[in-house]
């Protein structure tokens, strides 16, 4: 008896998604931690370079204008959140292009596939650390 191979493709997150364990991978899951917009583009980039790669450079280069879309604007059942990812109370802005996670961030975060499994212990905790 001949065994198939079966291979799965993975789970495909999306921008905001990859965002979200960018910030994770940035602060470890510590919400007093602060990253910036570049931190989080280039740990974007690490995990999937053609999703945030510069066009036609995607595996050399990042492209900041697709992290400053998914930080200043973000798309709630088709409308617009001004403010992104800290209009919809995931990130909270420190000062120009410097944010943390936030508890409901850190919660989100937790349950993407490919979050550090320790995230969700963290998240569950709610405490800051």
């Amino acid at each position: 008896m001949r065994e198939q191979a079966v291979h799965e493709a993975p789970a495909r997150v999306s921008l905001r998604q990859q965002v979200l364990l960018a910030a994770l991978d940035c602060s470890g899951g510590n919400l007093d931690k602060t990253f910036t917009a570049e931190d989080l583009l280039l740990s974007a980039w690490k995990r999937d370079p053609l999703a945030w790669g510069l066009r036609g450079h995607e595996h050399k280069h990042p492209d900041s204008e697709k992290i400053y879309t998914e930080l200043d604007r973000a798309s709630v059942k088709g409308s617009n959140v001004r403010g992104g990812l800290a209009g919809l109370g995931l990130f909270e802005k420190v000062r120009q292009r410097t944010y943390h996670l936030t508890p409901a961030g850190l919660a989100a975060a937790s349950q993407i596939e490919g979050a550090d499994s320790s995230a969700k212990g963290k998240a569950e905790q709610g405490n800051r650390i």
